[in-house]
């Protein structure tokens, strides 16, 4: 796993704050590529218990990887390829024009609602949670995005779209056959951060009653009612511990669901993770038809969603069973490893979705240069080479070889995508 020597001392304080907080009480598991995150340590994993938090898995709900293989007798025309993907795949937080998908047909909403029933049995078999429920459609996405604050057409015209920051298109070699791949990064858009914000302030709303007034109030009345001595000693003990597992004094940030806003969130979990998904889809059927392709070969790995096969939270981490294929990107250098699961336990059958990063995006761009950017690309063909991607130049992230060796007790390496082709957004596309 991490080697702490490793992390920045802001990722040590934000893991302590979580060992500390009466929500983590499961085994925790921190990937090799941790890093502090907005709210949240990068690359944590724990199984779930009634206590959530919605900032733990973030914004992007669902977001995550998908290689497709092309084989090996094809040829990319990387200025006409690259036109095309720009072309059609809107970058950074534009949206298509108008809907790619049929929304009473191209959706799931058969497997949804399969779905749905299997998360009420879990929860009531593992946690003991009563819910019941949605009937996912277009009606109920409807609702959905009323209640959330974001339109209809907005939602459905983001799937098929690519985002910014660390979201990618690359084209990469197999070392191992020769065959071209496609990988493709990208999660639920605005849909998942309106999803995570929404639940976070249900959260912090029913924990505002326990707040300092609260135990203040407490305080005083044991102080009426006992003698000073050890009596009143172990009340305030007992009373501080009750407020703490309630959820008073708990950071900022890290307010936990009610047992009754739970489901609620789960369910919009779900929905926001097969959106993600659909997403990729979408756009991958883009890129093969940009390239001329189809797909021979597909895998795909999630790295910021609740797993309700094993119900382990991963923020910044992918699943790794034995007998399962996953992706672990690099940098834009250094591309991909393809590789299968250890079902290692210490690990909580997970590994890093990636290489995390050695700097903050500020510091990227305050402290590496342009020119030394370029020339790591060199062999790369990439118009996203420039000030506007600084911050995802591959000195950004942490070296692979930290990375690789330290993943060897739960990942087999199979295979290596060397990059040949990289796409992200730009500055026109932030606009």
């Amino acid at each position: 796993m991490v080697d702490a020597a490793t992390l920045e001392a802001s990722c040590v304080r934000q893991i302590r704050g979580f060992l500390d907080h009466p929500a983590f009480t499961n085994p925790v598991a921190i990937m090799a590529d941790s890093h502090a995150g907005a709210g949240a340590v990068i690359g944590f994993t724990m199984r779930m218990t009634p206590k959530v938090i919605p900032n733990v898995i973030g914004v992007d709900i669902g977001c995550g990887m998908v290689s497709l293989e092309l084989g090996s007798d094809l040829r990319v025309a990387h200025a006409q390829v690259d036109t095309f993907v720009r072309a059609h795949v809107p970058f950074g937080f534009h949206r298509h024009s108008r809907p790619q998908l049929d929304p009473e047909t191209g959706f799931p909403w058969v497997l949804l609602n399969e779905r749905a029933e299997a998360v009420v049995a879990v929860l009531q078999q593992e946690l003991g949670l009563k819910a019941r429920p949605p009937n996912y459609s277009l009606e109920w996405l409807d609702a959905k995005c009323a209640q959330l604050g974001v339109k209809l057409n907005a939602v459905l015209t983001s799937v098929g779209t690519l985002g910014g920051g660390n979201h990618f298109i690359e084209i990469g070699e197999s070392e191992r056959t020769g065959a071209l791949w496609v990988t493709l990064h990208t999660g639920s858009r605005n849909f998942g951060k309106r999803v995570a914000e929404y639940w976070q302030w249900q959260a912090e709303k029913h924990q505002a009653g326990h707040g300092k007034e609260n135990w203040l109030a407490q305080v005083a009345a044991l102080k009426a009612r006992l003698a000073p001595g050890p009596e009143l000693g172990k009340a305030l003990e007992t009373a501080r511990l009750a407020h703490v597992e309630a959820g008073g004094g708990v950071a900022k940030g890290l307010e936990w669901l009610s047992e009754e806003d739970l489901p609620g969130y789960l369910f919009d979990m779900l929905f926001a993770q097969v959106f993600a998904s659909l997403n990729r889809q979408t756009i991958g059927e883009i890129l093969l038809q940009a390239l001329g392709a189809e797909a021979r070969d597909r895998i795909e790995s999630v790295h910021n969603f609740v797993d309700f096969d094993d119900l382990m939270l991963r923020k910044g981490a992918i699943r790794a069973y034995a007998g399962e294929r996953m992706i672990i990107p690099f940098n834009m250098r250094d591309g991909v490893l393809l590789c299968e699961g250890r079902s290692a336990s210490e690990w909580n059958c997970s590994a890093p979705h990636g290489a995390g990063r050695a700097m903050s995006r500020s510091e990227a761009r305050r402290t590496l240069q342009v020119d030394a950017f370029v020339a790591e690309m060199e062999g790369i063909y990439s118009t996203s080479v420039g000030e506007a991607t600084l911050d995802e130049a591959p000195d950004a992230y942490k070296a692979p070889a930290l990375i690789e060796a330290a993943i060897a007790g739960t990942a087999v390496v199979v295979d290596r995508l060397r990059p040949i082709h990289n796409l992200k957004a730009s500055d026109e596309d932030t606009q």
